[in-house]
Parts: C-alpha cells; sequence; structure tokens
C-alpha cells in the first residue's frame, strides 16, 4: 500500500483545517496503512480514487486478500479453492452515517456473498454499525475472517445468508464433510492465519480485536416442561 501522505503526528494540525468528513477519511486511510503494515502475508490495498479536496484522502479503494478461500465447487460438490481475491471498497458521501460499500471483484464461494447472478459479488455484513461505531479497518479484517471461513452464517434465518445455494451446500456437505464448521470447537476454517494490529514496538502486534458481525443464531428452543407429580397422576397406561 503506498504510504499516506500524512501520519497520526500530523492529525492535531489537520483537522481544524478540514471538514469532518476529510478528517475521518484521513484516518479511515492511516488505519488501513496500518492494518496492511501488520499483515503484509494476508492483505494489500491501493488507493483507486481520492477526495479532491485537500488534502486529497482515498475514496475507493482496491483490496486484495492473500488468503486461502473458495472461489467454486466441481460437479461432484468438492470445493475450488484460490488464495489471491480482489475487493473494492467505496466510501459514500455520507459516511460513516452510511456504512462504506464493499464489492467482491473476483468470485467468492460463500454463503454471504453473491456468488452469481443479479448482485455479484454483493457482500452482506449484516453490521450496519461499521462506519458509525466501527471502522473501515475493523470492516476489511472482518471480511478477510469471512473468506478465510472463521465467519460465515449458512442458515436461513435472519439476517438471512446471500447466497441461498451456496448456504445450502455450507450446511449439507461443507459442514458434513468437515471442510469448514464454526460450531466445532476448535472451529474448521479454510485458512485460520490470524489478524494482527500493528505495533511500532513490538515485532508482532496484538490480536485485531473481536467483533461480532452477523446476528446472533437463534436461540435453541426452550425444554419441555417438567412433568409435575399431579400430572403424573393424571397418566394413564393403555
Amino acid at each position: 500500500m503506498e504510504k499516506p501522505k500524512y501520519t497520526y503526528d500530523d492529525l492535531p494540525e489537520i483537522k481544524p483545517k478540514v471538514p469532518v468528513d476529510v478528517y475521518r477519511f484521513i484516518k479511515e486511510h492511516l488505519a488501513l496503512y496500518d492494518l496492511v503494515r501488520a499483515n503484509p502475508n494476508l492483505i494489500d490495498i491501493h488507493t483507486k480514487k481520492n477526495d479532491p479536496r485537500i488534502p486529497y484522502p482515498p475514496r475507493k479503494y482496491e483490496v486484495t486478500y492473500k488468503v486461502k478461500s473458495m472461489v467454486g465447487i466441481n460437479d461432484d460438490q468438492s470445493p475450488v479453492y484460490g488464495d489471491t481475491h480482489r475487493m473494492e471498497i467505496v466510501i459514500p458521501n455520507d459516511y460513516p452515517l452510511q456504512s462504506a460499500s464493499c464489492k467482491m471483484i473476483t468470485k467468492v464461494w460463500h454463503p454471504n456473498i453473491k456468488f452469481d447472478g443479479i448482485g455479484v459479488g454483493t457482500i452482506c455484513s449484516s453490521s450496519p454499525e461499521f462506519g458509525t461505531l466501527f471502522h473501515l479497518d475493523e470492516l476489511v479484517v472482518r471480511i478477510g475472517e469471512m473468506l478465510q471461513y472463521r465467519r460465515y452464517h449458512a442458515l436461513f434465518v435472519e439476517p438471512w445468508p446471500e447466497d441461498a445455494e451456496v448456504a445450502k451446500w455450507v450446511t449439507n456437505y461443507g459442514e458434513v464433510n468437515g471442510i469448514v464448521n464454526k460450531n466445532l470447537d476448535p472451529k474448521i476454517a479454510i485458512d485460520d492465519t490470524p489478524w494482527k494490529q500493528y505495533s511500532e514496538t513490538e515485532e508482532e502486534g496484538p490480536a485485531f480485536p473481536d467483533i461480532d458481525f452477523f446476528e446472533k443464531e437463534p436461540p435453541a428452543p426452550p425444554p419441555p416442561p417438567k412433568q409435575t407429580e399431579q400430572d403424573s397422576d393424571e397418566i394413564t397406561f393403555l
């Protein structure tokens, strides 16, 4: 990733000179740069379009993930793997009130990414808080963990899978055959390489903080009511 023209030390001087949204774009740019520095083996990011206002922070990125993921399936349902995947991020004018737009440029076989047809490449983050409570670097990491199959939602309940066919494959084939399974301990993922935060003082920075990416799974049904002594007396055996 290209080194930003500003640093965190420049922020106090920049802040009073630029609009609030431009200042946010600058901070997001710096955070993404640190993410690449901490995880050069997992990701690279390039600027595709800048904001015209001084000091020209990025408004559009292309993210290259260097993780193992599935890019399709064979006729016998077995997975096809790939290790390079590209995504586009576009920051809207009313960001952070509106979340950034993320779309896969390359094909990915994942229940929360549209594999084919209308809307191909659409990513369901199911987290409207991204942009308001969380930041772009956190969003990029979560999508990376999706590609690794460390995160996925394949059940046909809210927030609903983005691709129904892939979701069926995950539950009926992928989990059954031990290819992926987030419900086990430890989880079965395609790539379990952890994501790190950048640290200037440590050779290897701390792990990226966890975020609830999808809605929680539906609660288990309540157990049947216990049979009381009175109920027991009323039972008639035939």
